[in-house]
């Protein structure tokens, strides 16, 4: 459990290079995955101003990342990814780490197959998205996508940031994001605490083996 700030420093110290402090935590933190902490040790990284994260989350500690290539349809009249394309993207985030999770975002209304991971009898609409451009993305540059995520009483928070990764072994950060999504049942009725069933369910499946 990563209730020790001291401790957390010195794992960041000893992890990262001083390039990478600022902006990049090590994707598996903890053998427990979910965890309050104090807000100056939350398990991601820095936020760029304006960003804030909001007070009294818990995070997961195991981020999703993936990465890809920019792609002509992604891009503007300037050959620069333009500022909508990044929605998908970090859509195609929230989607992976909760399927990494086991959490199947399907059709609620029809029967699961065996193709399903975890059908989840829950839906989770975003509510608000912040999203601060750092520096630009152009075409066929290789973007990392990093996702880590929280919760509140009913709400899930996805800080995701994107860097652009240079032939130097170099990375810049591009994007820094904030969306926060509700917790609704399937007849679109809010749901007043995130269920600790799901949270457990969530926490063994991340946990590392």
């Amino acid at each position: 459990m990563l209730n020790n700030a001291s401790h957390f420093r010195g794992l960041l110290r000893h992890t990262l290079c001083s390039s990478q402090r600022r902006y990049f935590i090590p994707i598996i933190l903890s053998m427990t995955c979910l965890t309050d902490i104090p807000r100056d040790t939350i398990p991601f990284p820095m936020l760029p101003k304006p960003l804030t994260a909001p007070d009294g989350v818990r995070w997961f500690a195991q981020a999703y990342c993936f990465s890809w290539d920019v792609q002509v349809f992604d891009t503007d009249a300037y050959g620069v990814m333009w500022h909508g394309a990044i929605t998908k993207w970090l859509e195609q985030g929230r989607v992976d780490w909760l399927k990494q999770a086991g959490i199947a975002l399907i059709d609620p209304h029809r029967p699961p197959t065996p193709e399903d991971n975890h059908p989840c009898p829950y839906i989770f609409p975003v509510t608000h998205q912040q999203v601060v451009y750092k520096a630009p993305a152009r075409l066929h540059d290789t973007l990392r996508l990093s996702t880590w995520v929280g919760i509140t009483k009913n709400r899930w928070q996805f800080v995701q940031q994107t860097h652009r990764l240079g032939a130097d072994n170099t990375e810049t950060l591009t994007i820094a994001a904030i969306t926060e999504c509700a917790t609704l049942d399937l007849n679109w009725r809010p749901i007043r605490a995130i269920p600790e069933t799901l949270v457990t369910f969530i926490d063994e499946r991340l946990r590392p083996a």
